[in-house]
């Protein structure tokens, strides 16, 4: 029981990290910002596949069928952290960014043995993270001025979300995740006029800010089996074996509660004034998640190789909120997991290794163009007694036809895969 509090203690924690900064990009200006993939490392370094991977050694988020095969008296932890330095370049300039935080939590265990698994966590669902400067001068007959016009975005939704997986044989897995999504994404438009010869500055400022509040489900289902055996007197080995995975996700509102700040801050003679023009609720609204759906194939052989391909689409055209219009989505991975030998005594034929490549389509798109992102992956685990810790690289892309800023970027991530005993009382002191 006190572990129990210690595991529900460690989500309560990670809630207070909700106003960090997760993205940076000026393509987060729209909509509701960057959408941030769900799944575990293991899932990232493998293209950010998932939809028909299930592990006794992983929380996957991306199905919610996937904790089928956590092991009686057995508990999950998984906490992962990651860096991400990005280069935004146009044909007249370039720009360097770097940020870090914490990625996601994961628990589950076992309700009922073989039949009844749970799980728990709290994941990034949207970030939103810019700042665009233009300036320029103002020429009378008697001195000049100069302006800037500084577009701003900062804020985040968060997701808590209880998953429940209910399995058949240990073959057939049908989950599904109840979401809490919460958070705030603030916009903040100013024009600074520098008259400096006057001894005189002005900032003129408008902000606004969206608070979000709402649940949110999603279903999956799983299923795996053993094509060949190679059964020998002491033991049974898999030589060839499958999963098939899905998971559909309806339309759903999220509610919005919008405030607007419009001021202006005037230095003069260091002396400085602030005047508030408005401030007030503008009103409650609704934004909509889109209805998306995604299939899954993955093959092990020999207990050594797992290969996975992904498709998922999301349905955007439909839906329509800021005054903006968005487009649907469209997402494939593929990726592998090698392992010489998962259990022996030589350690280095227990490390992982993990490859992938995804591309995807976003729901925003410029002059008609989508905005496409593709990636390349690779990643390791080690295991260390009861803890697996594991690392992923991301190397991609980002860019649209419509608008001449591309974006390059290399991502770290890594965490803790944490495999316990549980709920077993002793015999004997």
């Amino acid at each position: 029981m006190k572990k129990i509090l210690v595991f529900v203690l460690f989500i309560f924690v990670l809630y207070k990290i909700e106003a960090q900064q997760l993205s940076y990009s000026p393509f987060t200006r729209y909509g509701i910002g960057e959408f941030i993939y769900q799944g575990s490392i293991r899932n990232l370094a493998m293209g950010k596949t998932g939809l028909a991977d299930i592990s006794r050694f992983h929380i996957n988020k991306i199905n919610p069928a996937s904790t089928g095969l956590i092991k009686h008296n057995s508990v999950l932890f998984e906490v992962s952290f990651f860096d991400k330095l990005s280069v935004f370049r146009t044909p007249d300039d370039e720009q360097i960014n770097n940020l870090s935080n914490i990625r996601a939590i994961y628990g589950g265990f076992p309700v009922i043995a073989n039949w009844w698994h749970f799980s728990m966590g709290l994941v990034p669902f949207s970030a939103m993270g810019y700042k665009i400067v233009y300036s320029d001068s103002l020429y009378t007959p008697y001195a000049g001025a100069k302006y800037s016009n500084i577009y701003e975005g900062a804020g985040s939704v968060d997701e808590f979300f209880i998953g429940n997986t209910f399995s058949y044989k240990k073959k057939f897995h049908l989950g599904v995740n109840l979401s809490y999504l919460f958070g705030s994404l603030n916009r903040k438009t100013s024009t600074y006029i520098d008259e400096s010869y006057n001894n005189f500055t002005s900032l003129y400022f408008d902000e606004k800010r969206e608070i979000f509040r709402g649940f949110k489900y999603e279903f999956g289902f799983i299923y795996n089996d053993t094509i060949l055996k190679n059964v020998q007197e002491n033991s049974t080995e898999n030589l060839l074996s499958f999963a098939i995975g899905g998971i559909y996700s309806n339309k759903q509102v999220l509610h919005t509660l919008s405030t607007e700040y419009i001021g202006r801050r005037t230095r003069f003679i260091n002396r400085t004034k602030i005047d508030t023009f408005y401030i007030d609720t503008i009103a409650r609204n609704r934004i909509v998640v889109p209805q998306s759906y995604g299939v899954g194939l993955s093959i092990k052989i020999y207990d050594q190789l797992l290969l996975e391909a992904n498709y998922k689409r999301e349905i955007w055209h439909n839906i329509e909120f800021f005054n903006q219009k968005y487009y649907d989505t469209r997402f494939i991975a593929f990726g592998m997991e090698y392992c010489r030998q998962p259990v022996s005594t030589i350690y280095w034929k227990t490390i992982r290794y993990r490859l992938g490549f995804y591309k995807q389509s976003k729901y925003i798109a410029f002059n008609n163009k989508p905005l496409i992102e593709q990636g390349y992956t690779f990643g390791m685990a080690f295991p260390l007694k009861s803890i697996l810790f594991n690392i992923a690289f991301i190397y991609g892309n980002e860019h649209s036809d419509g608008v001449e800023i591309n974006h390059t970027f290399a991502e770290i991530h890594f965490g803790f895969s944490i495999y316990d005993i549980w709920f077993i009382k002793r015999k004997f002191l």
